[in-house]
């Protein structure tokens, strides 16, 4: 291939893209309301505010931290009392 032949190929890998969709941004009324639902004062905690799927989330994390803490525990009691050595 000559180097005309590849100056022609790279413009037009260029001009194309290949993409499955273009990413569609929030307007600005979107953007808004998402702020009005954010600043009514109902109680919920800023991290809740969207609803089951934060509760979801939030509810994940905690276990993964009781997890992990009990984990740590477990190693923890492990070191500080070894197994007694078998006879």
């Amino acid at each position: 291939m000559n180097f005309r032949a590849l100056k022609s190929c790279s413009r037009l890998f260029g001009q194309r893209t290949f993409t499955t969709s273009k990413k569609s941004f929030r307007t600005m009324e979107e953007f808004k309301e998402l702020q009005r639902q954010f600043q009514v004062d109902d109680g919920v905690p800023i991290y809740l505010k969207r609803g089951a799927r934060d509760r979801i989330y939030f509810t994940f994390v905690l276990f993964m931290l009781a997890g992990g803490l009990a984990n740590a525990g477990r190693i923890i009691y492990t070191k500080v009392f070894p197994p007694k050595p078998q006879q």
